[in-house]
């Protein structure tokens, strides 16, 4: 047996995840979506099915259809609650980057992403993954840094802000839904479903996808401090539709 000392980049995963258990209240849920109709039209069109990038529009286009999860609880230096009701709709989007042989994980934003074509979006995150991880805005206070206690004080500094300043999530445009995809760790005959949980309203993450009948397992969390439960239902009722190409059919072969 071994004991060690947190990296930087573990301490601060560790740090935000406490955050986030520590101020919101997520209401989890599974769904499943029948993505049979859009599979085909891509089949059709001779594309590959893009998924992870159409679950992307699909998110954005349900906070577009349900603005009442398109908000997110923030808190204000005195601690009192306040709630961000976003105008755009942006989507934060997870991806795991590589530096110097190990793996970082960082969140890019699609912003706009209801406005922008499935192919515009894979783009985007392609392009992310290409960027090194020293270069992004908080990548480089982690990457190759040691834990020290400075270190530690300037991102819990920086967290401090981005949960205490609501004017910088406006600033930025930041999301208040976020998609994960663990797709890449399916095999065939399990039917695992991670429940991912963000600072957002919505969260989905998406573990599981039947090849042969098109059915996608997302496991869904929602943030009940941002509204009743029922608002939460009804997204996912609209997430489920959107992928069943019963919303705006022809929004996510664009």
């Amino acid at each position: 047996m071994s004991v060690r000392a947190l990296t930087l980049d573990e301490w601060f995963t560790y740090y935000q995840l406490r955050h986030i258990d520590k101020h919101h209240f997520h209401l989890s849920s599974f769904v499943e979506a029948d993505l049979s109709v859009v599979r085909q039209a891509y089949a059709d069109a001779g594309v590959r099915f893009p998924l992870s990038s159409v679950l992307i529009k699909a998110l954005a286009l349900t906070l577009r259809h349900e603005p009442g999860i398109n908000r997110q609880v923030l808190y204000t230096p005195w601690g009192a609650p306040r709630m961000r009701q976003a105008e755009n709709c942006a989507v934060n989007v997870p991806v795991r980057l590589t530096y110097d042989g190990r793996d970082y994980v960082s969140v890019t934003i699609i912003r706009d992403a209801d406005q922008k074509s499935v192919a515009e979006i894979k783009a985007e995150i392609k392009a992310f993954y290409q960027k090194d991880p020293k270069d992004l805005p908080v990548g480089k206070y982690v990457v190759g840094k040691p834990n020290t206690f400075f270190n530690r004080l300037r991102l819990k500094s920086i967290h401090w802000l981005v949960n205490h300043v609501p004017a910088l999530h406006d600033r930025f445009n930041a999301g208040t839904a976020s998609m994960s995809s663990l797709l890449n760790l399916d095999h065939q005959g399990t039917e695992v479903c991670v429940i991912g949980r963000g600072p957002g309203a919505f969260s989905i993450t998406a573990s599981h996808f039947d090849e042969t009948t098109a059915r996608l397992r997302l496991a869904l969390a929602w943030d009940h401090y941002t509204g009743p439960g029922s608002t939460g239902i009804g997204a996912a009722m609209t997430l489920c539709r959107i992928l069943q190409a019963e919303i705006e059919p022809e929004a996510l072969l664009r």
